[in-house]
């Protein structure tokens, strides 16, 4: 697919044209700059971009790529310098999708301004044209003389500089048309006088009359201003004739009616004649240029006077910039205080900081040591704890075990009493029934008696076995109870707990024993 779209866009009488060629990868851009102002003329030309287009995929021709030029969101942007004879060419690519364009890139936007640099027309009158020209439009005068709309072939506005869009094509042709009515109606009019108008500047020197003195000149003007103008005009003509006296004698009034005009001597009226003859046979394009220059000069007379205001208010600019180089100097006085006093303080601040930082530290590091120590004391108090408690362990475990030992020795001892005691009570049984049988007359009281001995012997078994048991028992529950007390306790001294032997039944079991033989 390959699409064309062209767009023009004007200022004045300079001209930037687009060329579109769509393809499916994107679009090629040229843009043409010409113009016909004479000179150089500085323009800068911006050239939307279609808001699918993302600026960082546009990139311009190496061949045709402008010195200062930039790719932007809202469009191309670049500026260079333009001549009749050296047009500016511009191309640059786009790379997105052009599926459904739909005619995006011709509805895009096109503007340009251009700037004429203004130069001194050259003329055959060397300084005096010049110097007429400069206190016609600021030399001496201290107003401007307006120009007359009524020039031959006339102007173009130029208030339409400032303000281009889309209609720039119409726009365009309709001053290209009267462009071109201008340059017939001058080529007309070269044809009465006998030169070109770009070359009028050679045969402007007639318009003042050429036995004419200035002064007569200047009086005749004064008594009526349309006269001046007919006789400028023949003059002209009859200087076109041939006259080679009469040029010689025009460089003189010439001269001198610049250096009048120069000096302010000339009156308001006979200026403004002057003007308009003067004016009547410029090219269009000088024309251009002093419009382009009076404009200016009236900007730049619209911010003299608030400027000067300013300057009567404020003072010069060295006394100005003395007065703030003061403030910012006592300003800046203040501040180097303000941070100094600050910066102290905070010093001071830092400075108690540390000192608590350090303080704390050095109680940090007491405690520490402090920590240190009760742990250690604390670490041998329980290693002591545990040794004591293992002696404790084992000394009531050895006691327990000799508890139990003798325990158990003594019900053995017991068991062997209550054996002989049962031993005993058996002879003596047998020894009743023979004393029974040996003294039948005493029967009675021998078996009486034998009767209390047998009962003495059993209730004395029968109480003794209870009585060795429980002492045994309680014996060991005594060092049971001593154990858990000391183990509790482990500041508390070990009792050794030393059961002995029953006396009391020893004795009884001796006395049981003994008793049998001496009844026998």
């Amino acid at each position: 697919m390959s699409d064309e779209y062209a767009i023009t866009a004007s200022d004045g009488a300079t001209t930037v044209a687009r060329s579109v060629g769509v393809q499916n990868e994107g679009m090629i851009v040229t843009l043409n700059v010409t113009t016909e102002t004479e000179g150089e003329t500085s323009v800068r030309v911006t050239d939307e971009l279609p808001a699918r287009v993302d600026p960082n995929e546009v990139g311009f021709h190496p061949d045709h790529a402008p010195e200062d030029g930039t790719a932007a969101t809202d469009g191309i942007v670049f500026a260079g310098e333009v001549t009749p004879d050296d047009p500016l060419a511009v191309a640059y690519g786009a790379y997105f999708d052009t599926s459904d364009l739909d005619g995006e890139p011709a509805n895009a936007g096109l503007r340009i301004s251009a700037t004429t640099r203004v130069s001194e027309p050259e003329s055959s009158f060397g300084g005096g044209i010049t110097g007429f020209l400069g206190g016609l439009f600021g030399g001496s005068s201290d107003e401007e003389p307006d120009v007359p709309d009524d020039r031959a072939g006339g102007a173009p506005e130029t208030d339409s500089f400032e303000e281009l869009d889309e209609s720039a094509v119409e726009e365009g042709t309709d001053e290209e048309a009267a462009e071109d009515e201008a340059a017939a109606e001058e080529a007309a009019d070269d044809e009465q006088v006998g030169k070109d108008a770009d070359e009028t500047p050679d045969v402007e020197e007639p318009e003042v009359g050429l036995d004419e003195e200035p002064e007569a000149a200047v009086a005749e003007a004064d008594a009526d201003e349309t006269e001046p103008a007919v006789v400028e005009s023949d003059t002209a003509v009859e200087s076109d004739e041939g006259e080679a006296g009469g040029v010689a004698a025009e460089g003189s009034v010439a001269a001198a009616l610049a250096a009048e005009l120069e000096a302010g001597d000339v009156d308001e009226d006979v200026r403004e004649t002057l003007t308009t003859e003067l004016e009547a046979e410029l090219a269009e394009s000088q024309v251009a240029r002093l419009d382009r220059v009076q404009k200016r000069t009236d900007d730049l007379r619209a911010y003299v006077e608030p400027l000067r205001s300013l300057l009567d208010e404020e003072g010069r600019p060295t006394e100005v910039v003395a007065d703030l180089r003061d403030e910012i100097r006592s300003v800046s006085d203040e501040i180097h205080d303000e941070v100094e006093a600050e910066l102290a303080e905070l010093s001071d601040r830092i400075a108690g900081i540390d000192a608590s930082v350090e303080e704390a530290a050095a109680e940090r590091a007491a405690m520490s040591d402090e920590l240190d120590a009760t742990a250690t004391e604390l670490a041998k108090a329980r290693e002591e704890l545990a040794s004591d408690l293992d002696a404790i362990r084992e000394e009531v475990t050895a006691e327990l075990e000799r508890v139990e030992r003798q325990t158990r020795e003594g019900r053995r001892d017991i068991a062997a009493d209550v054996d002989e005691l049962r031993e005993v009570a058996a002879q003596v049984e047998s020894l009743r029934d023979a004393l029974s049988s040996a003294f039948d007359v005493g029967g009675s009281v021998g078996i009486d008696a034998g009767t209390d001995e047998e009962t003495t012997v059993d209730s004395t078994e029968s109480d003794t076995e209870p009585d060795v048991a429980e002492s045994a028992e309680a014996d060991e529950q005594a060092a049971t109870d001593e154990a858990e007390t000391e183990s509790e306790s482990p500041d508390t001294e070990t009792v050794d707990v030393v059961t002995e032997p029953d006396e009391t039944q020893t004795v009884a079991g001796d006395d049981e024993e003994e008793e049998p033989s001496f009844e026998r």
